[in-house]
This record gives C-alpha cells, structure tokens and sequence, in this order.
C-alpha cells in the first residue's frame, strides 16, 4: 500500500501513535535489518519516514505489532 507523505499525515502517525514501519513488525529481524520473509524491505524502514526525499510511504502488507 502507498501512501503519499505529508505533513498532517506525519502529524496524525505521531498523535495516535502509528506503527506500520519494519523495525515495528514482528517479521523483522534487526540484525541484519531483514524480513523473515524475505521481502525487500528498504522502503518500508523508519528512514523513509524521517527522508524529506521521500514523497510515498510503502506499507508492508504482512506487517504484524510486536
């Protein structure tokens, strides 16, 4: 799923607390930054977020809370 990055929409993940990025997910694996099911997961990390570069936000369909 994407999801066009702006400011009220990083305002309203930080208000409620939302957690959709890999190093939230209990398939990633923080060692070696990896999925468990090997999905590429570079555009689904925490740095994507904080990169004023990056215009969409790519959400994992398998994303599961720790």
């Amino acid at each position: 799923m994407l999801q066009k990055k702006n400011d009220h929409f990083i305002t309203e993940c930080r208000l409620f607390s939302f957690s959709g990025c890999c190093e939230h997910c209990a398939h990633f694996d923080g060692g070696p930054r990896t999925c468990s099911f090997f999905w590429p997961n570079e555009a689904h990390r925490l740095d994507c977020v904080a990169d004023a570069a990056v215009a969409e936000l790519s959400f994992c369909k398998d994303f599961e809370l720790n």
